[in-house]
């Protein structure tokens, strides 16, 4: 059995390699981190993808485009948006086949703790 994959997608440097980190030790699962556009609509094709954590406010459409690109192209791949906490959280779409988490930024350990009631990741046994 091939190793499910984790998208994350956020233009700050130290988030992506904190929420790498963290997604890292919890589950088995290959993390993929990138903050550049070309990158990421490569990466969304990728069938072994598990799961998308994305931040929203990397975008100008007004940051909702991989849930709209997801709803579209892949609507049962899971999505954890890791919120700003100085984003109008009344623009956030409703909880739908795509968009299952919702957390706000920087609370890594309970952003981790929503992708495990997932159930999309297996988490380690050291965990």
């Amino acid at each position: 059995m091939r190793m499910g994959k984790v998208l994350v997608i956020d233009n700050n440097a130290d988030f992506r390699e904190i929420i790498t980190r963290k997604i890292d030790r919890m589950f088995e699962v290959e993390v993929i981190a990138t903050g550049f556009f070309p990158d990421i609509q490569l990466c969304l094709q990728d069938e072994d993808l598990r799961l998308v954590v994305s931040d929203v406010q990397d975008s100008g459409d007004p940051g909702f485009w991989v849930h709209n690109f997801l709803l579209k192209t892949r609507p049962n791949l899971p999505l954890a948006l890791f919120i700003d906490e100085y984003r109008m959280l009344r623009n956030i779409p409703q909880k739908d086949s795509t968009a299952r988490v919702f957390v706000l930024k920087p609370n890594f350990q309970k952003l981790c703790d929503e992708i495990e009631k997932l159930g999309v990741l297996d988490v380690r046994s050291s965990h």
